[in-house]
């Protein structure tokens, strides 16, 4: 027995990347390339993994199983968890607009609804001995760069706030009053805390800024930024990282 193609998966895919997510959900073209490749992977998978034609690959064989394999896949490809957890994203998406248009399959978008995110591993923490800390709050720079990049890691180890946090910082959000000198950070959901540091960070930190602010009066009100092509700009974690573990 045939089947119909209403019953067909990949029957859905033009209304849904090119009508539902362009005029309905007014995503951006970014967005929709990107769930465009996620459900090609997805067909690439049924056909050379499953062995199952694309005309013959049902709604219903979408099953949890399925989409495990189709993780597990991607992994053995080399994608990273965030890129994996994007690509299930659309899938779900795309389920759930066919269960808008067909409520039969509204068990099929359940099911697979269910599916957990993969999960990131965790990141290991940099930790310094004391005596390695009190090696860098001695040692002295030679270069502005190594100004800089000491100071990073001098308020990075002392304040214990994640590295994103201290790229975000702007000039405004520190506060070196000797009596009660703190930063001020924005964390995931936005959500804000003052972090106090010691006097001997603050002493690193202004002897950074006179050379760093005062001096070259940056267009950026970033507290620590690159300059690239002449414009001051953000500084990128993988950068820090290098230096940190040098």
């Amino acid at each position: 027995m045939k089947n119909s193609n209403s019953n067909l998966f990949f029957s859905m895919t033009y209304e849904f990347l090119d009508i539902y997510m362009v005029k309905q959900l007014g995503r951006s073209p970014d967005t929709i390339e990107s769930y465009r490749d996620a459900l090609t992977l997805f067909r690439r998978y049924v056909l050379n993994e499953l062995n199952i034609s694309i005309t013959k690959f049902t709604f219903a064989q979408c099953t949890r199983n399925c989409i495990f394999g189709f993780l597990e896949y991607l992994e053995a490809q080399g994608n990273k968890p965030g890129t994996r957890n994007q690509r299930l994203a659309a899938l779900k998406s795309y389920l759930w607009f066919a269960a808008d248009k067909d409520v039969t399959l509204q068990s099929v978008a359940l099911e697979v609804s269910r599916v957990p995110q993969c999960k990131n591993p965790a990141i290991e923490k940099y930790v310094l001995s004391e005596d390695a800390l009190n090696a860098i709050f001695s040692q002295p720079a030679s270069t502005r760069m190594e100004l800089r990049d000491r100071t990073i890691m001098i308020l990075l180890y002392d304040s214990a706030v994640r590295l994103a946090e201290i790229l975000n910082l702007q000039v405004n959000d520190i506060c070196l009053n000797e009596g009660n000198p703190y930063i001020r950070v924005m964390g995931k959901g936005s959500k804000e805390r003052v972090v106090a540091i010691n006097v001997k960070t603050v002493k690193h930190v202004k002897q950074y800024l006179d050379v760093y602010r005062s001096k070259d009066n940056p267009d950026t009100n970033l507290l620590f930024y690159t300059i690239i092509k002449g414009r001051a700009g953000k500084m990128s974690e993988g950068n820090v990282e290098r230096f940190i573990q040098q």
